[in-house]
């Protein structure tokens, strides 16, 4: 987990944090938008690059899941460590 993590930019882990807000996956974009105080247009270019990157996949038109199984869990473990 922790390569791809470390692939992600400062951005790009804002976005995958904000997705571990979501109650279930996949994730709507306008959620994630939501959480990270933003339009959903502005966060489509993070979005892509985390496709790109294989960090996140659409399965289906405005959503978005992690590509990894329990990756959440990962995050999650990051997030309490850095508070």
């Amino acid at each position: 987990f922790g390569a791809r993590y470390n692939r992600a930019t400062k951005k790009e882990k804002e976005f995958i944090f904000a997705m571990l807000r979501c109650d279930k996956y996949p994730c709507s974009t306008a959620q994630i938008a939501k959480f990270m105080n933003r339009d959903q247009s502005s966060i489509s270019p993070l979005r892509n690059q985390l496709l790109n990157k294989g960090l996140i996949y659409a399965p289906s038109l405005g959503e978005v899941d992690f590509t990894v199984p329990h990756f959440d869990r990962y995050l999650k473990r990051l997030e309490k460590q850095q508070k």
